[in-house]
């Protein structure tokens, strides 16, 4: 269990907080500029913070072992302690214009020993520089879950010269980044994989070495790590001129709807990929299957050039394709469809002239303040209603059908408060870490929703609180598929939520699904023609579902999981069950 400190106050706060800082003091100022040097981790948690360099002596900053307020209050609001099943992650927040540097690799190292945290974590940060370190766990007992670094909703950010290593899970994780750039840089011995960019724009790895990723100490004899480099409703994902040997992977490059992942100017030397599996079932013939292999692809193609692929030991096909792969999965840059001899031919030449790939830009909207401070909006095209999305904010749907597979970044990256998910066959919206936003159609039979793929959600909601949703429809477009696995609605993590006046229909697997959710109110909504039941929920709290109706879905009622304070017209529900409801 992870003890917490108390939080200092007053005298012994101030105090503790000027010794600190005293430790760090600047050693330069150019032109407004600060820079510190530090020797531990106490003067490097305390040197932390925007507009400044701070320069690490060569040795060894333990996070774990050597903070003296581990997991308690850091006196510093740039960075915090997230708590963990065996440890805590330190968290840099905020930030910009901060360079984070060492005198090399080889001579400047920080570590954690906790083996289900992150070695350090980047949120919200602009135009920060890490370079000149390795990072990772500490050697010891037990595999690791935790990757190395973690990056979310961070701009301009630049990996320099580093060392990045396993037991970590993956070297870099990044969601909603932008122009996230390493160069120069090592990752070795990650369990799982190298890089995996979860709606990100315009990332690269350049002039850098992925090594031995999917082995590791502790790992079973046999394991084989999952996606090597893996980018998933991204804009721009570039692999140039480094060294990628001596991996075991299910798939060395794997792209999900994502728009521009290029593959130019590397050595793919020595991997293993691609599995194979027995199935034993006893008294039945047991039976053999492959998947994976170099490349795994949906929906938007891979470029491939220069690239030489020697020595690698495949399983199964070279291209891995699912049923929402396109006609062609890896091009050449003049669009020429490459296959498996194609590689083998491939000579490594070097790329030269990468270009950024090109945004696409949403268009300006005009809102209104109204006495409340909230901005409202008229939209009438998914690409509005997308450049809508923020808090304090009120979006009045005035079209009659919004298809959300005809935006213009459908699939690739998103904005701010948005992202896209491809599940299977195609990519769903995610609307994350908004307050108080609105979303108004012109009536239930007036406005509909839609989602084309049969896996996604039609709308999904993560982290958010104070949403209204009203007067409006929401459901998949009918197609020859004839079954869902998305939901119509679905929620994570939300609370103080307002359904009034819809209709949520399916082929949606639930009309509602919500998880760690809590304060609903659904009134006056109907939930029709689900391929479940009405509304799914996990560990969720007082929801009340007042003058709604549920009918012609295969199960027509509610499905309750530790949930408390579930209301249908007043009555309170039994948890742990499916309860039919009477429309």
């Amino acid at each position: 269990m992870i003890s917490y400190r108390c939080r200092k106050t007053g005298f012994a706060l101030l105090l503790t907080l000027a010794l600190l800082l005293s430790l760090a003091v600047p050693a330069a100022l150019a032109e407004g500029e600060q820079v510190f040097e530090v020797g531990s981790v106490e003067e490097l948690i305390a040197a932390l913070g925007s507009d400044r360099v701070v320069r690490l002596k060569d040795g060894e900053y333990n996070l774990s072992m050597t903070a003296s307020y581990y997991s308690g209050d850091t006196n510093n609001p740039a960075c915090r302690w997230d708590g963990g099943y065996d440890g805590s992650q330190l968290v840099l927040t905020g930030l910009k214009n901060l360079r984070l540097e060492g005198g090399g690799r080889d001579r400047c190292r920080i570590v954690t020993e906790p083996r289900y945290a992150n070695v350090l974590c980047l949120e919200d940060c602009e135009n920060l520089v890490l370079s000149g370190i390795c990072l990772g766990h500490t050697r010891g007992a037990g595999i690791c879950s935790g990757g190395v670094l973690d990056l979310a909703d961070c701009e301009n950010t630049e990996i320099l010269s580093c060392e990045l290593y396993g037991c970590g899970t993956l070297g870099i994780s990044a969601q909603h980044c932008e122009s996230l750039i390493v160069r120069d840089t090592l990752i070795r011995d990650c369990s799982y994989g190298a890089i995996e960019a979860r709606g990100c724009f315009d990332l690269r790895f350049e002039d850098g070495e992925v090594l031995r990723c999917g082995t590791g100490e502790g790992l079973d004899e046999g394991w084989y790590g999952f996606n090597l480099f893996y980018a998933q409703s991204c804009t721009g994902f570039a692999v140039l001129n480094s060294q990628i040997a001596d991996n075991i992977c299910q798939v060395l490059f794997r792209n999900d709807s994502s728009d521009g992942f290029l593959l130019a100017g590397c050595e793919v030397s020595g991997n293993t990929a691609g599995i194979r599996e027995t199935w034993d079932y006893g008294s039945s013939p047991s039976y053999t299957t492959t998947s994976g292999g170099l490349f795994q692809v949906d929906r938007i193609p891979v470029t491939v050039t220069g690239t030489s692929f020697l020595n690698n030991r495949i399983t199964g096909d070279a291209i891995w394709e699912s049923e929402a792969s396109p006609v062609y999965s890896v091009l050449s840059p003049e669009g020429t469809a490459l296959e498996f001899v194609d590689f083998m031919g491939m000579q490594q030449q070097r790329y030269e002239g990468y270009e950024p790939p090109v945004r696409h830009e949403l268009p300006a909207l005009d809102g209104t303040v109204n006495n409340e401070g909230v901005t409202e909006y008229h939209v009438n095209t998914p690409d509005e209603f997308l450049a809508a999305i923020g808090s304090n904010t009120v979006i009045h749907i005035d079209a009659e059908r919004l298809d959300f597979s005809t935006a213009s970044n459908y699939g690739g990256y998103g904005g701010k408060n948005y992202s896209w998910i491809d599940y299977y066959d195609g990519p769903s919206l995610i609307i994350s870490d908004v307050e108080n936003l609105s979303i108004l159609g012109l009536g239930r039979d007036r406005t509909t929703l839609l989602a084309v793929p049969r896996y996604a959600n039609v709308l999904r909601f993560e982290n958010c609180c104070g949403l209204k949703i009203a007067d409006l429809t929401a459901g998949h477009t009918p197609g020859e598929a004839a079954s869902c696995t998305g939901d119509v609605l679905s929620f994570s993590g939300c609370d103080d939520v307002i359904i009034s006046g819809c209709g949520l229909f399916g082929c949606g697997v639930n009309g509602i699904a919500a998880d760690n959710s809590s304060g609903f109110v659904i009134e006056q909504t109907a939930m029709y023609s689900c391929s479940y039941c009405g509304a799914d929920l996990w560990s969720c709290s007082g929801f009340r579902f007042e003058n709604c109706e549920i009918y012609d879905c295969q199960m027509n009622g509610l499905n309750l999981y530790e949930c408390r304070h579930i209301r249908w017209n007043g009555a309170e529900l039994p948890n742990n069950a499916f309860t039919p409801v009477e429309s």
